[in-house]
């Protein structure tokens, strides 16, 4: 038995066809004015689209059995974190900021050496937090995320991979239950 897929049709100036997996969405990306057979498209590229959303019920579940970390001091520990991480890396940000950010846990803008940390993060483990902090902290020596990129962020943590899931799946805990924190 073949498996349906809903999905949401956007014609974009764009020259190839593309297909965006989410958690709660899938999206078809096509030329402009195009011929094409989308539905023959979609087809093609079940098994992978399947398993992507797959994985995405996998993160749920994980999400679901995540518990909230409550901090008052959440720039003393990002501060404490930064400078572990600034005696390893040699470098330090000029500037540090805090704000609520939708879908992303911290961001650096590194022409201006700055970091910006998600307000959320107070909900997190001390191990995430941390690892958030190694991952912008490394953007200042590393502005993208080149392969050197991520064997400079190995060297200050072995179980990146495992987190970068794990934000995921509190991202997905967190947007479910919303203001209720």
């Amino acid at each position: 038995m073949e498996r349906e897929i809903n999905y949401i049709l956007s014609d974009r100036k764009v020259k190839h066809p593309r297909i965006e997996v989410y958690r709660d969405a899938v999206k078809v990306i096509v030329p402009r004015n195009s011929s094409m057979r989308v539905d023959e498209f979609v087809k093609a590229h079940l098994e992978w689209i399947t398993r992507k959303m797959d994985y995405f019920k996998e993160l749920e579940n994980i999400a679901e059995s995540l518990s909230f970390h409550t901090r008052d001091d959440l720039r003393g520990v990002i501060d404490f974190y930064i400078r572990e991480c600034s005696e390893f890396l040699g470098v330090s940000p000029k500037k540090v900021f805090f704000r609520r950010m939708r879908k992303h846990w911290g961001s650096c803008n590194v022409k201006k050496g700055h970091l910006i940390f998600n307000k959320d993060l107070k909900y997190l483990p001390d191990d995430l937090v941390r690892y958030v902090v190694v991952h912008e902290m490394c953007h200042l020596v590393e502005g993208n995320h080149s392969k050197r990129f991520w064997q400079l962020v190995e060297k200050l943590d072995e179980r990146y991979r495992e987190k970068e899931k794990l934000l995921t799946c509190f991202r997905i805990k967190l947007d479910k239950v919303g203001s209720q924190v």
